[in-house]
């Protein structure tokens, strides 16, 4: 295989982007049954200060 064309390499950052959106998604936007339906970070102590702009 000619090098740089590993698909698996080359899939990679796709992945990690999705992976990050999903995170936040599902940690700050998701209704949790357990939280009275609020998402799972509105049950922190501390304020959340390193959410993406696009989120806010």
């Amino acid at each position: 295989m000619p090098a740089g064309t590993d698909p698996q390499v080359s899939s990679i950052a796709p992945r990690s982007a999705a992976i990050a959106v999903w995170n936040i998604h599902y940690n700050y936007h998701r209704p949790h049954s357990a939280a009275a339906g609020k998402p799972p970070a509105a049950c922190l102590r501390e304020s959340v200060i390193n959410v993406e702009p696009s989120y806010i």
